[in-house]
């Protein structure tokens, strides 16, 4: 019998672990970073926005379709005037 791994499902304001590889150097390397999740599409994908590492600095630019496999374990999550913010500063970026 295979064991199977529960799901996490995204949600909006969350502040999870997210499982990136660094394909920039090759080697496949693989590495966790703090993600915000912004917007859950379905069970299996969510739009997020990688945090530096010290948390408070949210990297917009680097905002990217995650799968929810990627998905280690939640953090907290954060207050729905930091999410605006953010959300405000996206579309400020995207220029819509």
């Amino acid at each position: 019998m295979e064991a199977t791994k529960k799901v996490i499902l995204p949600k909006e304001r969350e502040l999870c672990w997210v499982r990136i590889s660094n394909e920039q150097n090759r080697k496949g390397e693989v590495f966790s970073r703090p993600v915000t999740i912004i917007k859950g599409f379905s069970r299996n994908m969510f739009f997020g926005i990688p945090l530096s590492t010290k948390i408070s600095n949210a990297l917009i630019a680097q905002g990217r379709l995650f799968d929810t496999k990627r998905l280690e374990n939640r953090l907290s999550m954060i207050s729905k005037d930091d999410c605006e913010n953010i959300k405000n500063n996206l579309k400020g970026l995207l220029d819509v």
